[in-house]
């Protein structure tokens, strides 16, 4: 019994040590800035709808892209990753392009350069350009 209970403890152990719980972590908070204002987004769906979509973006961290224009909406996202300590921030700029598909650059090493998902371009555009 004591084997069972053992092995049980080393399986969970390992489970929690080599899964990525930064994966599908959500902001607890965004903040934007666009060239005509800037927001505070904490509402839960706007949040979720971020979340959502940063995290079905296709990332490539071999790519150091300079865009030629200035960011849509740059974007500030507060993550609290222990109740401890404080929340972590990752800055990205978010470029929304005329063919109806976006760009993310910046954030964690891990990401580097994003495209989003095309199902999520337009809530990811609506949350964070809203007035």
């Amino acid at each position: 019994m004591t084997k069972l209970i053992s092995a049980f403890i080393i399986m969970a152990f390992l489970f929690t040590a080599c899964s990525n719980t930064d994966a599908r972590q959500c902001p607890t908070r965004v903040d934007t800035v666009t060239q005509n204002s800037e927001q505070l987004i904490a509402d839960e769906e706007s949040l979720l709808v971020i979340c959502d979509a940063f995290n079905e973006t296709s990332w490539d961290p071999t790519i150091e892209a300079e865009m030629e224009r200035e960011p849509d909406v740059s974007a500030t996202l507060f993550f609290q990753t222990d109740e401890n300590m404080p929340e972590r921030l990752y800055e990205y700029s978010v470029y929304f392009n005329d063919d109806d598909s976006a760009t993310i650059l910046g954030g964690r090493t891990s990401e580097g350069y994003g495209i989003v998902a095309e199902e999520d371009v337009i809530g990811l555009r609506e949350v964070l350009l809203k007035d």
